[in-house]
């Protein structure tokens, strides 16, 4: 058990902290488990909101968000190529 004055009020802090930092973690990885391609927006928000408390790097949440466009389809995987518009670019003289 915390002692000084300072001890005890971070103590408290780090319990509060810490119940804040397992909420968002268990949010995270609820949002991950039910990924589809209609929850894609509330999966981001979750990744978006461990980063900013600090539960992932932002490297990793930015990893994440790119397989998961990428397995349902919002983005084109690499080395396919897009699909060409039919229209034909204008050349100025």
């Amino acid at each position: 058990m915390p002692i000084t004055k300072s001890a005890k009020k971070s103590l408290r802090v780090s319990l509060r902290q810490q119940k804040e930092n397992s909420r968002v973690r268990k949010l995270l990885k609820e949002a991950i488990r039910k990924s589809s391609k209609e929850r894609l927006p509330e999966v981001f928000s979750a990744i978006d909101k461990a980063v900013k408390f600090g539960i992932i790097h932002r490297n990793k949440a930015a990893r994440l968000k790119g397989r998961f466009a990428t397995k349902f389809g919002v983005i084109s995987k690499p080395g396919v190529p897009k699909k060409q518009s039919r229209t034909k670019k204008r050349t100025k003289k």
